[in-house]
């Protein structure tokens, strides 16, 4: 399907298994050979032996196109003066000073903020970050009234501001967001009373726990009654920070419809991917996976106060 999509297949190798080759066979269309080792390599490549026999001195290679036989040449080195010259001679043969752009665009470098990314999500979502995708990058939010909501990672990694953006962004949109204190108390599953006065009279209530995995140590119960709340009480929506994955119940996790991993104290942790988490640059915070894939989390308006650690 590549040829359909744009695609185009670059494929580069000292060695090449002809079993493994039969499978792109009906793809490559131009076959370049440097000397080669044996004849048996030559003809895997080329259909012919002579790449073999090439001389020794770097840059000499066959290059076949069609069912023609091959091309003898020699490659130049591409050194910064050689590029800039052939480039040169390109433009003015064509006629044409427009450069193309770059394939393969580099990673955001600071996290954007928040109200800067607004105009370039649907209506009702939030916005969270930059996907760092070198194709393609994009804007990523979510919808804060489905769901509930967890971003782990060590201490620095960027957990409270990340919480505070999502929430300044929930109140931008009219929604209720509250902050649990150390000392709140939650009331108890099925005392209406209680969750009616809690909740404010609010649809939907935003919880923002900033300090999931002290809370756990400190308050059983309070946790206890939060877990029973995100599997009953419809108006809730539980954010929360917490240090490792194996803070979060999985019961709770199960319900998560949101999962951002920024930078682990482990990346064996990883609920996503192991490799993908040691590629989470350390001593940068904002930056992570959400929902597996890279990316690189926005700033809140500053001035807005936020409690506990990042």
């Amino acid at each position: 399907m590549g040829r359909s999509l744009g695609i185009h297949l670059v494929l580069a190798s000292q060695r090449l298994e002809e079993s493994r080759l039969r499978e792109l066979e009906a793809h490559l269309s131009w076959r370049l050979a440097l000397r080669t080792f044996t004849e048996t390599e030559s003809r895997a490549v080329l259909g012919v032996a002579a790449a073999a026999a090439l001389p020794r001195e770097p840059g000499w290679a066959l290059l076949r196109t069609g069912p023609e036989p091959p091309c003898r040449l020699r490659i130049s080195p591409a050194g910064a003066a050689f590029r800039a010259t052939t480039l040169a001679e390109i433009e003015a043969a064509t006629g044409s000073g427009e450069r193309a752009s770059p394939i393969w665009r580099p990673s955001p470098t600071t996290s954007p903020a928040a109200l800067a990314l607004e105009s370039s999500v649907a209506p009702g979502m939030v916005p969270v970050g930059l996907a760092d995708d070198p194709v393609r990058p994009s804007v990523l939010g979510i919808d804060p009234r489905t769901g509930h909501l967890a971003v782990v990672g060590r201490p620095g990694s960027g957990k409270s501001t990340l919480l505070g953006c999502l929430a300044q962004g929930a109140e931008r949109r009219g929604l209720a967001v509250r902050r649990l204190a150390r000392s709140d108390e939650v009331p108890v599953l099925g005392d209406r009373a209680g969750w009616d006065a809690w909740c404010g009279g609010a649809e939907v209530v935003i919880l923002i726990v900033d300090d999931w995995s002290i809370l756990r140590q400190e308050r059983p119960g309070v946790e206890e009654a939060l877990v029973r709340a995100a599997l009953a009480e419809p108006r809730l929506r539980l954010y929360l920070a917490a240090h490792r994955w194996a803070d979060v119940r999985a019961g709770l996790r199960d319900l998560l419809t949101t999962r951002i991993e920024l930078r682990l104290a482990d990346p064996f942790d990883s609920v996503f991917d192991r490799h993908r988490a040691a590629a989470v640059p350390v001593g940068r915070p904002g930056w992570g996976l959400l929902e597996g894939e890279p990316f690189l989390a926005a700033l809140p308006t500053p001035g807005t106060s936020q409690r506990g650690q990042p």
